[in-house]
């Protein structure tokens, strides 16, 4: 064999490597992106939870969100305020997921169930008020988009009339 043929074995064998690293580096861009996607759908999900944990063990802001969610109770100035930043707390995250999901680096299967969780609130005359009345904390094309998932859900306040008329009968 002449160091001619070795000059080509070992091309062969290099351009093999490269292949060999290709292949390994696809398959970990795509284990990457497959835990990246879990790790944001498991962000998301603690996310949701805690605002919902927070309702769960305050009886009294979850009172306060069911009657301002409602409109129908004549709610203190303070207790309005109070909905108000609960509701501008969690908008505050979903808005930084939009953005996320505006730059295409989030998975879409979990902004359309995030997008379900919005449209969820906007079912609630209180909630709508709120976005009417709001000031400050979100950028301009985030309450755009809000008010475009605001005019695609019909309300339907009825759960938030039951809940919250069931606060003011305990308190009888």
């Amino acid at each position: 064999m002449t160091l001619s043929d070795f000059a080509d074995l070992g091309e062969i064998l290099a351009g093999f490597g490269v292949l060999v690293s290709l292949i390994v580096l696809i398959y970990e861009l795509k284990s990457n992106a497959r835990e990246s996607h879990i790790k944001e759908a498991t962000e998301v999900s603690l996310f949701r939870a805690e605002a919902l944990k927070l309702m769960a063990t305050d009886d009294d802001l979850s009172r306060i969100v069911w009657c301002c969610l409602s409109d129908k109770q004549k709610m203190k100035s303070c207790e309005q305020a109070r909905f108000g930043f609960y509701i501008l707390s969690w908008m505050v995250g979903v808005e930084v997921v939009y953005k996320k999901q505006l730059e295409t680096r989030f998975d879409g299967k979990i902004w359309e169930e995030l997008e379900d969780s919005i449209s969820w609130w906007f079912r609630f005359p209180g909630m709508r008020k709120w976005l009417r009345n709001h000031e400050g904390g979100l950028s301009r094309d985030f309450i755009i988009y809000l008010e475009s998932i605001a005019d695609r859900v019909e309300i339907n306040s009825v759960q938030a009339d039951i809940v919250s008329s069931s606060y003011f009968a305990t308190q009888e």
